[in-house]
């Protein structure tokens, strides 16, 4: 098997299609790589693997759950809304489940299961929608409600409010308690917060439709969902609708979701352009009359869809080429012809889609590199260790997207620092959880009023503690850009997990499947499930993700991000790049990124407010390229200090913040 990028014969892909050329990372940003001999290691994936639902997760003789001692700390600014023992919140990308409303009031909505009955056929079957409402002034209701809104069994739920104050949950329902058919399932009330709520299924009681992505805009509601996903096996197709194996519908209530047109496949996605799609390989968004949808998956184009006239008519435009049009698994990617087949760069099916005020549409996902060596089998091979986050708007041409970002160095040695398996009780396929797809991935957005667009995304992080788990933990974290939208304007990433040292417990904990509000204010509010085990309980029976997280319930988190701590631009004086201090307000461990265009002595100093130096560090040549300060505030007094850097003769000063 090859291991370049090959170019197809119909087709030229751009240098910037594996996202290794151009560097559009921000200022100060260290990207870390793999060691040498994980880089090139694989694992083989049935195309289906991602269409989890309702697998049961079997407790095996290895799977005694793990559990570390010490509190779950709320810390300021953070709430704990929720818990659940059903701990998958998406397949692939991520459902719009928080709405900030403009009177200052917040919706929220996640996938909960009271308990953790795995026994049961089907399993968990409490699983629904968890919901709480914020009035203003406090959450409504109790924390970790014991019961699910819907009256019978849903799951993988969104949440939309409209323009008049109807409020929706939209997830997909089980049918006859086999959890192999679903169907689509609204809970609508007249008056967000309060009321009773009205259950329907707007397309049918016999449909096999199911994980559905809404939003609102003004009064009406858009949904879109997948065709038969939920009838698949990890060794069957799904059941062939509409003339592909998991078409894409579409569906659209013009009245705040009192009625509801019929479903639909979007021409421009048919059968003629493509064989289907995977679950939850989508996203849709809308601002006044515009809606866009992003689609795609590893063996299809990530595209976009675009309607004017709130969803009437549509146009597409290819964001990412795939390799192979019409590709299926009886097809080796063997581009050229010479027996041997090629690794290709594609995506992981987690597109995420946004509107910004302008009505243009920005869009981003993340990469993987792939490959099938055999035919017939649904199979194919993953390149476990692709790590880019990409992203593309409408100005930007077909495969002209650019990586932003990966996972960070914290470490200074230019490699992720992959902790040594020593466990010999359950199976480490991968020395982190398995969600699917790269090492950073998963992104979701918001936008204020001025236009700057705020993203969350998940990636590992090194400073994490893998003592208990030997797996690195996957952390959440936010970036922005300005209007207007230059892609090298993208500001460092800020880390929403709180460390102990602020109040929390993130050396300890992964936060995965963040979704930021819409609207974003003087702060950006994003949901996102956190516990101490990496991956899920949902994972392969004998897998170390499941026997650590089977039986431990996860925490529904809602961060309030303040925007004075995120979208701090770093400062560039010609050869010197100089990030500001992160985290930033800081309690304890601090880091800075200077980085060089060319070898110099690098001279770090910190200063109190009066001027009086309370650090300094030295280093002599210095190569070209980034350097990180590991700077420990836990001495010093709180309050407003400076810290400059020295360096190729320019001086650098930025503030700081420690509690």
């Amino acid at each position: 098997m090859k291991k370049s990028l090959l170019i197809c014969l119909s087709m030229a892909l751009s240098f910037a299609t594996i996202g290794q050329v151009a560097n559009y990372y921000p200022n100060g940003f260290r990207r870390a790589h793999l060691p040498a001999a994980l880089q090139n290691k694989s694992i083989t994936v049935h195309r289906n693997s991602k269409l989890i639902d309702n697998q049961t997760p079997v407790i095996t003789s290895t799977g005694v759950p793990l559990k570390i001692a010490g509190p779950l700390q709320p810390v300021n600014l953070e709430d704990n809304v929720g818990c659940t023992f059903y701990d998958l919140q998406t397949n692939n990308s991520i459902s719009n489940r928080i709405v900030v409303n403009d009177d200052g009031t917040i919706s929220a909505a996640w996938t909960t299961s009271p308990n953790a009955l795995v026994s049961t056929t089907p399993p968990y079957p409490d699983r629904g929608t968890g919901y709480r409402y914020w009035d203003g002034t406090a959450w409504n209701s109790t924390l970790c409600p014991s019961t699910r809104e819907e009256t019978s069994r849903t799951g993988f739920t969104n949440i939309a409010v409209t323009a008049s104050g109807a409020e929706l949950t939209i997830a997909h329902q089980a049918v006859s308690g086999t959890g192999n058919f679903n169907r689509i399932a609204v809970n609508r009330r007249a008056t967000k917060g309060t009321g009773t709520w009205t259950f329907s299924n707007p397309w049918g009681n016999t449909s096999h439709d199911t994980w559905p992505k809404a939003c609102a805009a003004g009064e009406n509601v858009y949904v879109i969902f997948q065709g038969s996903g939920a009838g698949a096996t990890t060794t069957s197709s799904p059941p062939v609708v509409a003339g592909q194996n998991g078409p894409i519908f579409f569906g659209r209530s013009i009245d705040a979701g009192a009625t509801w047109e019929p479903k639909i496949v979007i021409p421009q996605i048919d059968s003629n352009s493509y064989e289907g799609f995977g679950g939850d390989s989508y996203s849709i968004d809308a601002h006044n009359n515009v809606v866009c949808i992003s689609f795609g998956d590893t063996y299809t184009d990530i595209g976009l869809l675009k309607s004017v006239d709130s969803g009437a008519t549509w146009t597409k435009t290819i964001i990412q080429t795939h390799p192979i049009p019409h590709y299926t698994d009886s097809i080796k990617t063997d581009l050229n012809a010479d027996g041997i087949n090629d690794t290709l760069y594609t995506n992981s099916g987690d597109s995420k889609v946004l509107v910004d005020n302008d009505g243009m549409c920005h869009v981003w996902f993340s990469g993987l590199f792939f490959w099938n060596d055999s035919i017939g089998d649904g199979a194919y091979s993953l390149k476990w260790g692709t790590d880019s986050l990409e992203y593309w708007n409408e100005n930007m041409a077909t495969d002209a997207y650019v990586p932003i970002a990966a996972t960070q160095d914290f470490s200074g040695n230019d490699t992720i620092d992959v902790p040594v398996d020593t466990f010999t009780t359950c199976n480490n396929t991968l020395p982190w959880g398995n969600y699917g797809g790269g090492l950073t991935q998963m992104p979701s957005a918001g936008i204020d009023n001025s236009g700057k667009i705020y993203l969350t995304y998940q990636a590992l992080n090194e400073l994490a503690d893998t003592t208990n788990f030997h797996e690195m933990h996957r952390h959440v974290y936010m970036m922005t850009l300005p209007y207007p939208y230059n892609p090298t304007d993208w500001t460092y990433p800020y880390n929403i997990i709180p460390s102990i040292a602020d109040g929390g417990y993130g050396e300890f904990q992964e936060g995965v499947f963040a979704c930021v509000g819409r609207h974003v204010d003087a702060y950006a509010h994003v949901i996102y499930q956190r516990d101490e085990a990496p991956g899920h309980s949902l994972a392969s029976d004998g897998s170390c993700d499941k026997a650590k997280n089977l039986g431990n319930s996860s925490e529904i988190i809602i961060t309030k991000v303040d925007v004075a701590t995120v979208g701090v631009n770093t400062t560039t004086q010609n050869n010197v790049f100089v990030s500001q201090n992160y985290p930033n307000p800081v309690k304890g461990m601090t880091y800075i990124n200077i980085g060089l265009k060319k070898a110099s002595d690098i001279k770090f100093e910190v200063f109190d407010l009066i001027g009086k130096s309370v650090y300094s560090e030295n280093r002599k040549q210095a190569n070209t390229g980034t350097h990180t300060i590991s700077l420990n505030t836990a001495s010093f007094r709180p309050g407003i200090y400076t810290y400059s850097v020295t360096a190729d003769g320019q001086k650098t000063t930025r503030k700081m913040i420690v509690q």
